[in-house]
């Protein structure tokens, strides 16, 4: 029986051109990129490469601050940890504004959004219907 799968906003299969890649680059070039020995150097390079493309295949023009405008995250969580903390922390000036939010969202960004709420911050949950505001 062919297997079907429908949850993709969860996960998704590799595609078997970037499996071999990253199998090959977790054979030979397994050093930190935070090292300076050799192989970590290699894998420092691999790294920025991979930001480069990326940031090329979105269009990110060249710049001084080009390399930390994208930051690689483990997972979901952590993308939504910083995506949450990050935007409100970005300026003190944000302490008096209002952070928006759904009810509906995942425990990933209601849990920051808690816990500015309890720091002081006006947060709001607009209730959803269905998924709808």
């Amino acid at each position: 029986m062919k297997t079907i799968y429908f949850d993709n906003s969860a996960t998704t299969r590799v595609l078997e051109r970037a499996a071999q890649r990253m199998y090959a680059a977790a054979r030979d070039i397994y050093g930190n990129p935070s090292s300076l020995h050799t192989i970590g150097l290699e894998a420092e390079h691999l790294v920025s490469e991979a930001r480069s493309n990326i940031l090329d295949a979105l269009g990110v023009r060249q710049s001084p601050l080009r390399e930390r405008q994208l930051i690689f995250c483990a997972g979901g969580t952590e993308a939504n940890n910083l995506a949450v903390f990050g935007s409100v922390y970005a300026k003190k000036s944000n302490k008096n504004k209002r952070i928006l939010l759904t009810d509906s969202e995942h425990p990933c960004v209601l849990n920051p959004a808690r816990r500015l709420a309890d720091e002081g911050y006006d947060v709001v949950f607009l209730p959803t219907r269905g998924g709808t505001v």
